[in-house]
């Protein structure tokens, strides 16, 4: 939705909506993430999944300028959304098939699994 508006009021509507929900995942992450390292490493651990998390930040809008410059500006816009949209797909059906359950849990509990 956000890439077919064509209004102020939408851009404003719907990129709301993604921040929204962008900053949801973004503390359900920040909340989860240090639960799959142990206590001594667990700083390391989260510090370099958010450092991967950032190269893909700075290194996105080099894509996105490229893939406009490729397809024309008017025909980029939808498939990087698209592209965007899959990737949070992708992301959350790997997390529904591969993610641990961390509550009520200890770290040894957590290591079995």
């Amino acid at each position: 939705m956000f890439a077919q508006s064509a209004t102020v009021q939408q851009i404003i509507l719907w990129g709301s909506v993604i921040y929204f929900f962008m900053l949801g995942a973004w503390g359900v992450l920040y909340a989860y993430t240090p639960e799959m390292y142990p206590t001594a490493v667990r700083a390391t651990g989260s510090g370099c999944a958010s450092f991967s998390g950032r190269i893909g930040a700075v290194l996105a809008p080099y894509g996105v300028g490229a893939m406009i410059s490729f397809l024309g500006q008017a025909a980029a816009y939808p498939v990087i959304f698209a592209l965007i949209a899959a990737v949070c797909l992708l992301t959350a059906l790997a997390m529904i098939v591969l993610g641990i359950e961390t509550k009520g849990k200890t770290w040894d509990e957590l290591a079995e699994l």
